[in-house]
C-alpha cells in the first residue's frame, strides 16, 4: 500500500506518477486509490494522479496481489514517485518495504481440517470403516 505525500514547500500541481514493479513472487491483480488512475501490466503497476498534491497532503494507493508460495518467508517491494514539479528532496522519491509471508494452510489431501484438528485422510478412513460396518449390519440383518 504505497502512500504518497508532498512535504513542500510548494504545491505539486500534477500529474504525480507512482511506479511499482513487484517482485516475481507477487502478482498484481488490481490497483487504485482516491484520485488515482492505475494500470496493471504484468508485474508493473503505474498510477497517476492528474490533480497533484497540496503541501502536507498524502494519498494512498492499494495494490492487490496474488502471493506465490515462493514468497515465503518474506517479500520485498519498492515503489517510486515522480512529478514534473520542483523537488527539493529527490532522495525520498523511492520507498522499499519487506513483509513477512507465512505459508498458506494445507488445503489438500492429508492436511488438517480447519477447526477440527483431524486430517482429510483420517476422516476418509473413518468414513470408509463406517460404510463397511453399515454394509456388514445390512447383510447380517437380511440373513436373520
Amino acid at each position: 500500500m504505497p502512500t504518497v505525500g508532498n512535504s513542500g514547500p510548494t504545491l505539486d500541481p500534477g500529474p504525480v506518477t507512482v511506479t511499482d514493479v513487484l517482485p516475481a513472487v507477487l502478482r498484481p491483480t488490481a490497483a487504485g486509490g482516491d484520485g488515482w488512475a492505475c494500470q496493471v501490466q504484468d508485474a508493473r503497476v503505474t498510477c497517476t494522479d492528474e490533480d497533484g498534491l497540496a503541501v502536507g497532503e498524502t494519498s494512498r494507493i492499494v495494490v492487490t496481489v496474488d502471493v506465490l508460495p515462493e514468497a515465503v518467508p518474506a517479500a520485498t517491494n519498492e515503489a517510486t514517485v515522480s512529478s514534473d514539479a520542483e523537488d527539493l528532496q529527490p532522495e525520498n522519491n523511492a520507498a522499499q518495504d519487506t513483509v513477512d509471508v507465512s505459508p498458506a494452510p494445507d488445503q489438500g489431501g492429508g492436511g488438517l481440517l480447519p477447526g477440527t484438528g483431524a486430517t482429510v485422510l483420517g476422516m476418509l478412513a473413518i468414513a470408509c470403516l463406517l460404510v463397511l460396518g453399515g454394509l456388514g449390519l445390512l447383510r447380517s440383518a437380511r440373513r436373520g
